[in-house]
This record gives C-alpha cells, sequence and structure tokens, in this order.
C-alpha cells in the first residue's frame, strides 16, 4: 500500500475501560469512534458483533487488529478507488 486512508476506528471509551478492568461485558455500542490515518494495511476482514448483530471490518496491520465501523465492502471499495485498483472480490 503506497498511500495513505483515513478510516473510523472503534477505540476504548472512559465506560469501555471500566466495564473491562471489572469484567463486566459490553458491546462495540458503547465505544468511542476516532479517525487513525493507516500508512500500511496488511489484510482486512469481516467483523460481526455477537450482540447487535452490527457488521464491521477488522483490520490487520503489523501484528494488530483495529476495528473499522465501515462494512468490508465499502472499505474494499474505499481502498480500490484510492489504490485506483478494479478489482472486485466475492
Amino acid at each position: 500500500m503506497n498511500f495513505f486512508i483515513e478510516l473510523p476506528i472503534l477505540h476504548h471509551s472512559d465506560t469501555t475501560n471500566t466495564f473491562k478492568n471489572i469484567g463486566v461485558d459490553y458491546n462495540l455500542s458503547f465505544c468511542e469512534v476516532r479517525n487513525m490515518i493507516f500508512y500500511h494495511i496488511n489484510a482486512i476482514s469481516p467483523y460481526i458483533d455477537e450482540e447487535t448483530g452490527i457488521e464491521y471490518t477488522n483490520i490487520h496491520t503489523n501484528g494488530i487488529e483495529y476495528i473499522c465501523t465501515d462494512k468490508i465492502d465499502d472499505l474494499f471499495k474505499k481502498i480500490s478507488e484510492i489504490s485506483n485498483n478494479e478489482k472486485v472480490c466475492n
């Protein structure tokens, strides 16, 4: 990837950090959304919140996973447009 892309990424909020620290389950709707700029993405994969059924995308980069609020098809289109890559994955 020889370009950069800014994406909405889920981050822990004060609430989710508290829940996490005391062992209480929570769903991703309690997280905050903040934009991050990526200069390198190794892979993307679908992620579905089992509690809510909401579709997100896992972004895999340098051994770390981030959850993007975009659905995988939408994110793939964004990346393809930026990289001028017209391939379509099914």
